[in-house]
C-alpha cells in the first residue's frame, strides 16, 4: 500500500540511492528532466500519502533543492518552474522518518540489506531504541511480528552477562513459533537467530556480546568455551535450548538448583566443536531432576548404568532359550542315532543272515517308541520356548516399569534406543527355532521312514494303505 502512495507522487524514477533502516526510509534519484514529473506533484497525491502516514504517525518531507522547493506532512505547495530554471539532471530527495510502535518495512530488499550490513550491537541497539512494545510490518508479504521488550524474566544469579544493562532483553523477547518462513524478509532468521543467543546466554556461566560476536563459557561435568558469529548461526538447536530455558526459568525459587543442572546434562551432550542437542537432551534433564529431588544428581548416570544392565541381563535369556532348544534337539537325534547303531551293530555281531531286515518286532516298536518321545519332546520344547519368550517380554518390561519413578519415558526409551536389542534378539531367536525345528521335524521324518523300510515287523503299507486291484480273468 505504501509503496503505491510513494510512486504515485514520485513517478516512475530511476533510483539511483535508496537507504532503509528502523527509523528511517531514504530516497535520492536525478530527473532528467523534470518537468515530466509536475503531473505528479499534486494535492491529491500529497493527501493520500499524508494520511496513510498519519495515521502511523509518520513524518516525511520531499526536497528538490535546486527549486528550494519542499514539501512535508504538515506543508504542500505546488512546484513552478520557470522558464529559466534549469530542468535536466534535477536531484530529488524524499525520505520516511518512522516512530511509534508500528515500524513499517516499506522496501523489503533495501531493508534487509541494510540489516545485513550491521552487527549484532548495532542490531541490538536499534532494537533497544524501539518502544517497549513494537510491530514490524511489511504490507507487501502480510509480514509481521509483535516485540515486547519488557524483561519479566530476571536473569540467573549464576550467569554473568556483560552487556545486561545495555541489552536487557531475554529468550522470548525475540522467540517466535509461527514465523512464517516463506517471506523474503530475513527478520524472522535474524529474530530467531536473537533467541538462541539470549537463550545460550541465560545458559552460560559468562557470556559477552562483541560487535558481530557472542563468547560464552559453559560449565557442567566439562567446561566449553566458544566464540560465536552471529551472521552463520545455526538455530537448529533453538527450539530445545528455548524448551530448557523456560522449564529452568519456570519457577523463580528453583532456577539456580535447575540451571545447575541443566548445565551438567547439557555438558554431556555438546561437543568443543558443537552446541547441537536434541529433543533428548530436555528429556535427560527431566529424568535427571527427579533423581535430584530426591537426593543426587549423580544417581541420574548411576541409575542409566543400571538400567543398561539389568535389560542386558534380560536379553541374554534369549540366547540361553535358543540353547536349550538346541540342546533338545541334539539329544533327540542322538538317541535316534544311537538306537539304530545299537540295533545294527548287535545284528551284525549276531551274524543275522537278513541284513536288510534290522528291526525286529520288539526293537521296531521300540523304535516307534522313540519316535514318539521325539514327537511330544518337540512339541514340549517349543511350548516351553514360548513360556519363555512371553517370560522374557514380562521382565523385560519390569525392568521399564521399575525406572519409571525416576526417569521419564522418552528417556528410557531413547536408552533401550526404542527396545531395538530386544526385538533385534527375539528375531534372531525365531528364525534360528524356525530352522531347528524344520531340522528336527525332518529328522523325525527320516528316521521313520528308515525304520519302516528296515523293520521286519512294520509295513509302510499300514501307513500307506496300496490301492487293491481289481482280479483279472485269466482266457
Amino acid at each position: 500500500m505504501i509503496q503505491t502512495y510513494i510512486d504515485n507522487i514520485l513517478g516512475a524514477i530511476n533510483e539511483q540511492f535508496k537507504k532503509e533502516t528502523f527509523f528511517k526510509y531514504e530516497l535520492e534519484f536525478i530527473h532528467k528532466d523534470i518537468t515530466q514529473y509536475l503531473s505528479t506533484f499534486t494535492r491529491q497525491n500529497y493527501d493520500l500519502l499524508s494520511n496513510y502516514l498519519n495515521e502511523l504517525g509518520y513524518k516525511w518531507d520531499l526536497v528538490i533543492d535546486d527549486f528550494s522547493y519542499s514539501i512535508s506532512q504538515n506543508d504542500f505547495q505546488e512546484l513552478t518552474i520557470e522558464d529559466i530554471d534549469e530542468t535536466e539532471n534535477i536531484l530529488v530527495r524524499f525520505s520516511i522518518y518512522k516512530s511509534g510502535k508500528d515500524i513499517l518495512i516499506i522496501d523489503n530488499l533495501v531493508f534487509n540489506k541494510y540489516i545485513k550490513s550491521i552487527d549484532l550491537e548495532t542490531l541490538l541497539k536499534n532494537i533497544n531504541s524501539l518502544e517497549n512494545e513494537f510491530s514490524l510490518i511489511n504490507d507487501n508479504e502480510n509480514f509481521e511480528i509483535n516485540v515486547n521488550k519488557e524483561n519479566t524474566v530476571e536473569i540467573s544469579s549464576q550467569c554473568h552477562f556483560r552487556n545486561l544493562n545495555t541489552f536487557p532483553f531475554n529468550p522470548d523477547t525475540f522467540y517466535f513459533n509461527n514465523i512464517d518462513s516463506s517471506t523474503t524478509s530475513i527478520l524472522d532468521d535474524y529474530f530467531l537467530k536473537l533467541s538462541l543467543v539470549y537463550c545460550l546466554i541465560y545458559l552460560s556461566d559468562s557470556s559477552e556480546i562483541e560487535k558481530d560476536k557472542l563468547h560464552i563459557s559453559i560449565s557442567g561435568n566439562l567446561t566449553y568455551k566458544y566464540t560465536l558469529d552471529f551472521k552463520t548461526l545455526d538455530i537448529s538447536s533453538l527450539q530445545f535450548y528455548h524448551q530448557i530455558c523456560t522449564w529452568v526459568y519456570s519457577e523463580k525459587n528453583k532456577i539456580e538448583d535447575k540451571l545447575s543442572l541443566s548445565k551438567n546434562i547439557i555438558t554431556s551432550y555438546i561437543s568443543h566443536g558443537s552446541l547441537k542437542i536434541n529433543g533428548s537432551v530436555f528429556n535427560s534433564i527431566l529424568s535427571s531432576n527427579k533423581i535430584y529431588i530426591k537426593g543426587n544428581i549423580s544417581k541420574y548416570f548411576e541409575v542409566r548404568n543400571k538400567i543398561t544392565d539389568q535389560i542386558e541381563q534380560t536379553i541374554s535369556g534369549v540366547n540361553k532359550s535358543i540353547e536349550v532348544f538346541s540342546n533338545n534337539f541334539q539329544k533327540s537325534v542322538f538317541v535316534f542315532i544311537s538306537f539304530f547303531l545299537s540295533v545294527f551293530i548287535f545284528k551284525v555281531v549276531n551274524k543275522k543272515s537278513d541284513i536288510d531286515k534290522i528291526f525286529t518286532e520288539e526293537t521296531s516298536i521300540i523304535g516307534v517308541g522313540f519316535i514318539i518321545v521325539s514327537i511330544i519332546f518337540l512339541l514340549a520344547s517349543i511350548a516351553i520356548l514360548i513360556f519363555d519368550i512371553s517370560r522374557l517380554k514380562e521382565r523385560y518390561n519390569n525392568v521399564k516399569k521399575r525406572y519409571q519413578d525416576v526417569l521419564v519415558q522418552d528417556d528410557i526409551d531413547k536408552i533401550l534406543n526404542e527396545d531395538y536389542e530386544y526385538k533385534n534378539e527375539i528375531r534372531y531367536m525365531k528364525k534360528r527355532v524356525i530352522i531347528f525345528g524344520i531340522i528336527w521335524v525332518l529328522s523325525i521324518i527320516t528316521f521313520t521312514a528308515v525304520l519302516f523300510f528296515t523293520s521286519e515287523f512294520l509295513e509302510l503299507s499300514s501307513i500307506f494303505p496300496l490301492k487293491q486291484q481289481p482280479n483279472q480273468s485269466i482266457n
